[in-house]
């Protein structure tokens, strides 16, 4: 069976659509990676080739797994935010949640709704039993947004490729769907 990009869910939040990627997301992605200090968190900064290269990958990320992050869209205007959901960011390495917003969308509570959503994905449609963001200790950012998702550090200092990061546990499904139960009916 052929994976096709139409075979990509689309969830809506009540500001956000999680879809799947597409060509003329490439300059959202600039946006995201093509400045050194913004995406210092998120692998350092690319060339719009390298872009390009990465916006594949994560569309191409359907095709092996059957599941993978989302293109993160403003439901009102169509402006592509980020990108979020699940991933194996190494070869061998447990599936996480992994997110990066563009630099106009921070600080909104986009990055929050959305990967809540991805998380009900993980939990309810991929059966995940577990999940965990691997978060730079200096991303205040990304830390709130797992600490509003109810997460904890399980482990810090951990080595990941060149880097040294933290693991964050979120709440177990039950626990996890439980807490945001109100505000995840809304998003189904």
């Amino acid at each position: 069976m052929t994976f096709r990009a139409g075979d990509v869910p689309i969830f809506e939040t009540e500001r956000l659509r999680l879809r799947g990627f597409r060509a003329d997301d490439l300059d959202g992605f600039v946006a995201i990676y093509g400045d050194g200090e913004h995406a210092r968190f998120v692998g350092g900064s690319k060339s719009r080739f390298d872009c390009w290269q990465k916006l594949q990958a994560l569309a191409g990320h359907w095709q092996l797994f059957g599941w993978g992050r989302f293109a993160i869209e403003d439901k009102a205007t169509g402006e592509f935010l980020g990108h979020c959901g699940p991933a194996i960011v190494s070869p061998g390495a447990a599936p996480e949640m992994n997110y990066a917003l563009a630099p106009q969308a921070g600080g909104k509570g986009y990055a929050t709704e959305a990967v809540g959503r991805a998380l009900v994905y993980a939990y309810r449609d991929l059966g995940w039993k577990s999940a965990y963001s691997m978060i730079d200790p200096f991303n205040v950012g990304s830390r709130r947004v797992a600490e509003r998702l109810g997460a904890a550090i399980e482990k810090t200092g951990v080595e990941m490729d060149d880097l040294v990061v933290d693991a964050w546990r979120y709440p177990a499904p039950e626990a996890f769907l439980s807490r945001f139960e109100a505000q995840m009916k809304e998003y189904s």
